[in-house]
């Protein structure tokens, strides 16, 4: 289930789907946005590619920081949206 988001802090992890690996992320970047924000299945699988540290951000979580601090929500969003536009680049790269 899409209940949460991931930021990984340190180490990495791998995104598997149907036809492979999708995408190699790093400290610093995200994963699980588009299931979390939308509500819908998870599309991939993750899996550590060697000692990681991720920060889990609940759905409940976000709506709690969202209500309580709009400033950091407009900051978060803008993040986010610069995550996923590269992740969009690097897939449309690929193919």
């Amino acid at each position: 289930p899409s209940v949460a988001l991931y930021l990984v802090v340190e180490g990495g992890v791998t995104v598997t789907g149907q036809d492979g690996v999708l995408v190699q992320i790093g400290p610093n970047h995200s994963f699980g946005e588009m299931g979390l924000l939308l509500d819908t299945p998870r599309a991939a699988t993750a899996h550590a590619r060697e000692a990681s540290r991720v920060l889990e951000l609940s759905r409940a979580g976000l709506a709690r920081m969202l209500q309580e601090a709009p400033v950091w929500a407009a900051r978060f969003y803008r993040v986010l949206a610069e995550c996923l536009a590269e992740y969009l680049h690097m897939t449309t790269r690929r193919g």
